[in-house]
């Protein structure tokens, strides 16, 4: 019984793989532009967050809920255009960095300051993204 669910489970892996591969360009794109629209609600929604008085905590939380989408988006954008993704990425590595960075003792105003740019940056780099794609 064990040696048959094994058996079916790695053939429909191996289906799922094969199918994917064999995804038309239209196909990504469309993947693509349904990741691009769920990290662009995610990016809103955290940024309607984020305000003069948040503090350095909650930049670290928004930091965690960006990651998420960011790694869900990842694959079927890059797949479907490597350059969109890669300045999708850099954008996320420095604002990642920003917050990372930022210190644990900042006043709200001072973690605004030094994290709302690259933030910003982030955000026009996933529309940049998007409008390289027919969505």
């Amino acid at each position: 019984m064990k040696k048959t669910l094994a058996t079916v489970l790695t053939a429909s892996a191996l289906t799922l793989g094969l199918s994917a591969c064999g995804q038309s360009q239209e196909e990504k794109e469309a993947a693509a532009c349904e990741a691009i629209d769920e990290l662009r609600t995610t990016l809103a929604d955290v940024g309607s967050t984020l305000n003069a008085q948040s503090t350095v905590d909650e930049w670290r939380d928004a930091r965690f809920e960006v990651r998420k989408a960011i790694e869900k988006a990842e694959d079927r954008i890059e797949e479907a255009d490597e350059a969109s993704w890669d300045e999708v990425d850099d954008a996320w590595d420095r604002f990642e960095d920003a917050v990372e960075n930022v210190d644990g003792s900042s006043t709200p105003e001072e973690a605004r300051a030094s994290l709302v740019d690259d933030f910003a940056q982030l955000q026009a780099a996933r529309d940049r993204a998007a409008s390289g794609f027919s969505c």
